[in-house]
């Protein structure tokens, strides 16, 4: 059972958050937390999005933060986002805030298929085009 939930830093992801709040509350295993938060005890918590959280912790969590504002300020929904049209974006978006599906397949994110690492590359010529340093 959730006891307390640190305040999440204004740049941190949700992944983060909870790993702090895992690191302070002393469970004597991972997997005690993981049936905490998530649906599903083989979850494995996702650093760039929510995974399905049980009822009982999105309550808690949604009296922290909406849904809506943690999707926008504390995932990567909005670097994967820009790259979708507008509907689409809409939709995972949508689906994201009601957990249906998943967010890799709701943004189309490439897979790296040599097991690389995966992460999000703009191009330094654009980046500089849109104002950003």
């Amino acid at each position: 059972m959730i006891g307390f939930l640190p305040e999440i830093y204004p740049d941190e992801l949700v992944y983060s958050w909870l790993a702090r709040y895992y690191c302070r509350t002393g469970y004597a295993a991972y997997i005690d937390a993981i049936v905490d938060f998530y649906e599903k005890r083989t979850a494995r918590p996702d650093v760039e999005f929510i995974n399905r959280l049980n009822k009982e912790t999105k309550e808690i969590i949604m009296d922290v933060e909406p849904m809506e504002k943690l999707l926008l300020d504390h995932t990567m929904f909005p670097y994967y986002g820009r790259f979708l049209n507008v509907e689409r974006r809409k939709g995972a978006f949508a689906s994201m805030i009601q957990q249906e599906g998943d967010a890799h397949n709701l943004l189309a994110i490439p897979v790296n298929r040599e097991g690389g690492i995966r992460y999000v590359r703009y191009c330094p010529v654009c980046v500089g085009f849109a104002g950003i340093p």
